[in-house]
């Protein structure tokens, strides 16, 4: 019994470690937890949802992947998993996910929040992006991601203008670093599309490069190509 608790001893020392800001022990001690006897399923998910909070989502990705058995018990494992997608930005793993997540609990909107998000990033599927943005606008009208989120099906959809009107609702000095990101996103898309080019270069740096996707950052490198045509 004693072994199948290092891990946790050593997740016990790397919060610690991170609590005081030395984030090199830190690491050092969470780098240890996957090398030791599994955790039980409840303990295995707890830590990985805290190694992703922490700042160390591979460590946590690694965690469940290597006891994928042992985590496929708790019902929480999908939703670990998509929040170590975001924070690594894989968007394989995400789609993968959010998608399987979504199918199981359609109606859960954490799990539809996620797999909307999960589509207008790696631009699939507009049209189902679409509709379930205006499904959790209806349910939950008051979420700057959600609105933000639905600005970004609409463009996705060639409706600009309905676009910029949603996002006029919205006021970017107090959304999260992640909402205001896509915020300004969602403006660059807007001011490149409607041919506003002094308008994008500018939006463009108001994005928080951290906070965006492999293929996001792809997109604003087309769009800033079309500028020079």
């Amino acid at each position: 019994l004693a072994g199948h608790l290092d891990g946790f001893a050593y997740f016990l020392e790397g919060w610690v470690e991170a609590k005081q800001n030395r984030r090199q022990a830190a690491a050092a001690s969470f780098a240890r937890i996957p090398q030791a006897p599994p955790l039980n399923p409840e303990l295995l998910v707890f830590v990985a949802r805290q190694l992703a909070e922490l700042g160390a989502p591979e460590i946590a990705r690694l965690l469940i992947t290597k006891n994928n058995a042992l985590a496929e018990k708790n019902p929480d494992r999908l939703d670990i998993l998509a929040s170590v997608a975001f924070a690594t930005k894989d968007e394989k793993m995400l789609i993968e996910v959010t998608s399987r997540a979504y199918e199981l609990t359609p109606r859960h909107w954490p799990s539809v929040h996620n797999y909307a998000a999960a589509l207008l990033i790696t631009r699939q599927q507009p049209a189902k992006a679409m509709t379930l943005t205006v499904e959790l606008l209806r349910a939950l009208p008051k979420l700057a991601a959600v609105r933000v989120n639905h600005a970004l099906a609409l463009i996705q959809n060639n409706r600009v203008p309905e676009a910029e009107a949603a996002l006029k609702l919205l006021t970017p000095e107090k959304l999260n670093d992640s909402e205001r990101t896509a915020y300004y996103f969602a403006r660059l898309e807007i001011a490149s599309l409607t041919g506003n080019t002094r308008q994008a270069r500018a939006t463009a740096g108001q994005l928080n490069q951290t906070y965006l996707f492999p293929s996001q950052q792809e997109r604003v490198r087309q769009l800033q190509a079309d500028w020079g045509k």
